[in-house]
């Protein structure tokens, strides 16, 4: 408002006018200096009058601007509180997944270390089984050369048993001529009476001997023959025990190379589950860092709700004293409005600047809750740049946890797959092991057998034995005869000439019986001794094939024991499996989790930037509206002073 003059300074009098006397000069003096003293208050009134009419316009927009600030910042601090919750919860669902991939990692780490355990104790206990087979397979290879050796000395056995027959059948041709001769003797002796009398005695003896000695000589051609064909069994079941054995070795080789090829199988199952576990520990760290990086969200999160909660309370506060302020700028402004109209002014003044101490105070609440939420909004700042920081380790460290986890399953795969494998091998060794068991047994039959038939031929030998010896007895015998019925014939004279001549053909038949007989006791002799030793060699090769067959009986326990810890070993890398494919389940969850938390980061820091504009607009109003304020105040005391 612009002033304006009411008075001409100055201005001189007219020269033509009389002189007022001197004591009413002074009175008019005196009364014109008060008139003017009055219009220059009144001009400083109505002036300070339009001063505080613009102060308080002013005072009301910047209230106004104040108040829709005011409400934008508690629109972005809602979204700020709902983004720490949301943040909050992602975080919790973090920590919870992390900490159930930690136990699942925790899990496939101990089922790694028991496979790598079983994989080298199935490698030591495979690689025994397979130093024990080769023993065995030599061993065996051993009876079958005893066995094939043992047919050999059978075969003879079957020569010499013929050649006893062969003998006993000349012996017992010689009896048949013996006896032949007996008879002419006793005729001999009925020609010549009374002095042939002892040539039938003798002719009597000697038919007789040669009856016992034909029987005995049909007997030992029987036996053997018993004993050849005897020889021939057995020597079919020495063979067939020894092709047997055979058939075991070329097994046993099969099953020695099958278990080296598994425990190669299993030195590449080791390897596995050492990647496994190196997987594991790499992951297990890895997720330590995410359950930081989530603690460390979860943290911020709480300390950005706690930072929102306290600026919602200042803005609250804030909301509270602009009302209050927007009241008393109701009242300042009718207060402005009274002033202009000149009425009162002196009373007005006073209200005025009481109005405005009041709402000073207030600019002062609004100012300092202002300053507090500037401080809860850098507060909240810094949470979400924690927030961010945290998300990208969190982030780097699922990264890891998905390439441990995908590493760990391929190589869970490949284990199960070589698992199955090597599990098929030993189940099919177990049942090689089991037929190589199986025909050492049937061996052992045949060999049992063999042994029970020989030593039953041994005791045929020992029958021939003892008939041999009474043919031998029965020559002797009739050698004797033979001899007294020479002497016989000399007493008789020319009455014993043909007795002589008879006597003399069964002495020379006797020497030839005991001659052949001689040659059956030594051939007897020998059969018995080498019927021992196949007996002695048939003995230990049982014994040798009952010890083979008691290992291969633990070897094929050794396996089973080796297939039970292989099918644990496949459970495990199928447990393994099954649980790396749920961690990349769960890593897809988290990494979501925690870019959910990074854009809700980002929100936050949108959000709380706009706050922090907010709360500076509302700073700086709050500077101007203490301005305001105060000029108001400096008006009402300016316009006190100059009152009438």
């Amino acid at each position: 408002m612009a002033l304006v003059k009411t008075t001409q300074l100055g201005t001189k009098p007219a020269s033509n006018k009389t002189p007022a006397p001197p004591s009413v000069a002074s009175d008019e003096s005196k009364t014109t200096a008060t008139r003017r003293s009055q219009d220059r208050s009144r001009l400083r009134q109505q002036k300070a009058a339009e001063r505080i009419g613009a102060a308080t316009e002013e005072l009301a927009t910047g209230i106004s601007e104040a108040a829709s600030a005011a409400e934008e910042l508690r629109r972005s601090l809602e979204q700020i509180a709902s983004g720490a919750e949301e943040a909050a919860g992602a975080a919790q669902e973090s920590l919870s997944a992390t900490a159930h991939l930690s136990s699942r990692f925790s899990d496939a780490r101990t089922e790694a270390e028991a496979s790598r355990k079983r994989t080298e104790e199935l490698q030591t206990s495979l690689l025994q089984s397979g130093a024990q087979i080769d023993a065995s397979i030599t061993a065996i290879e051993g009876n079958a050369a005893r066995q094939i050796a043992s047919v050999a000395i059978i075969d003879k056995l079957q020569t010499q048993a013929e050649t006893i027959g062969s003998a006993t059948v000349a012996v017992a041709d010689i009896s048949d001529r013996t006896s032949l001769l007996a008879l002419n003797a006793a005729i001999e002796a009925a020609r010549a009476g009374d002095d042939g009398l002892g040539f039938a005695v003798v002719a009597d003896e000697v038919r007789a001997l040669a009856e016992i000695a034909e029987g005995s000589s049909r007997n030992v051609s029987q036996q053997a023959k018993a004993i050849v064909d005897g020889v021939s069994g057995i020597s079919l079941r020495i063979r067939s025990a020894a092709a047997k054995a055979q058939e075991q070795t070329a097994l046993g080789r099969i099953v020695t190379d099958e278990l080296n090829t598994i425990r190669q199988s299993l030195a590449n199952l080791s390897e596995h589950s050492q990647t496994i576990l190196i997987a594991a520990i790499e992951a297990e760290v890895a997720t330590r860092e995410a359950q930081k990086g989530a603690e460390t969200v979860a943290s911020a999160a709480e300390e950005q709700s706690a930072a929102t909660s306290e600026a919602q309370r200042a803005v609250q506060q804030q909301s509270a004293a602009l009302e209050e302020s927007q009241k008393t700028a109701q009242a300042l402004a009718g207060l402005a409005d009274a002033l202009m109209d000149g009425d009162a002014r002196t009373s007005r003044s006073e209200e005025l600047s009481s109005a405005a101490e009041e709402l000073s105070a207030t600019v002062q609440e609004l100012s300092g809750a202002a300053g507090e939420i500037l401080i809860a909004i850098d507060q909240i700042s810094r949470g979400s740049e924690a927030q961010a920081a945290a998300t990208q380790q969190a982030n780097a460290a699922m990264v890891q946890i998905e390439k441990n986890a995908a590493q760990t399953k391929e190589s869970a795969g490949r284990a199960g797959e070589r698992s199955e494998e090597i599990k098929l091998l030993l189940s099919r060794n177990k049942d090689s092991l089991a037929a190589i068991a199986a025909g050492i047994g049937n061996a052992l039959v045949e060999t049992r057998e063999a042994l029970a038939e020989l030593r039953s031929l041994g005791e045929i030998g020992f029958h021939i034995e003892r008939t041999v010896e009474r043919i031998v007895l029965v020559a002797v015998q009739t050698s004797m005869l033979a001899v007294s019925g020479s002497v016989e014939a000399a007493r008789a004279g020319d009455a014993g000439r043909g007795f002589a001549i008879v006597s003399t053909d069964i002495r020379k038949l006797a020497q030839d019986a005991a001659e052949n007989i001689d040659g059956v006791k030594d051939v007897v002799r020998l059969i018995q001794l080498q019927i021992a030793g196949v007996e002695r060699e048939l003995e230990t090769i049982i014994a040798a094939s009952e010890a083979e067959a008691a290992k291969n009986r633990l070897i094929g326990e050794r396996l089973i024991a080796a297939e039970t810890e292989v099918a644990l070993m496949v459970g495990a890398n199928a447990s393994i499996f099954e649980a790396s494919q749920a961690i990349l389940v769960a890593t897809k969850q988290v990494q979501a989790g925690t870019q959910q938390i990074a854009a809700v980061a980002q929100e936050a820091s949108a959000a709380s930037q706009q706050a922090a504009t907010a709360a500076r607009q509302q700073s700086r109003g709050a500077e101007d509206l203490a301005a305001a304020v105060e000029e108001i105040a400096s008006l009402a005391d300016e316009l006190q002073i100059s009152g009438p």
